[in-house]
């Protein structure tokens, strides 16, 4: 099955993705100040899948969680985004 979009992009907290799916990787990208952070959270339960904190004024971090990566049986939601950045997920096909 194709991915109607791949990767989600996140540009504000507060969007979701509520479609079953499996996460394989998630980067956070953009300018940030000290402190800044953005979060990712599965839909139901809820709770963390990942959370970064800038350090300094530019990010680029994030995690691959490789091949089988992690399930989102009820999707997933951008709880937290810095103005000006961008939570990119990728997600396996199915």
């Amino acid at each position: 099955m194709a991915l109607p979009v791949n990767p989600v992009e996140f540009t504000t907290a507060g969007q979701r993705y509520e479609t079953p799916c499996r996460i394989i990787a998630v980067v956070w990208v953009g300018t940030t100040t000290a402190g800044d952070t953005a979060e990712i959270r599965h839909q139901s339960p809820v709770r963390t899948i990942w959370k970064g904190q800038a350090t300094d004024t530019n990010s680029y971090m994030g995690i691959n969680l490789g091949p089988f990566g992690m399930h989102a049986p009820s999707g997933f939601s951008c709880f937290s985004l810095t103005a000006g950045t961008k939570l990119l997920v990728y997600l396996a096909e199915g």
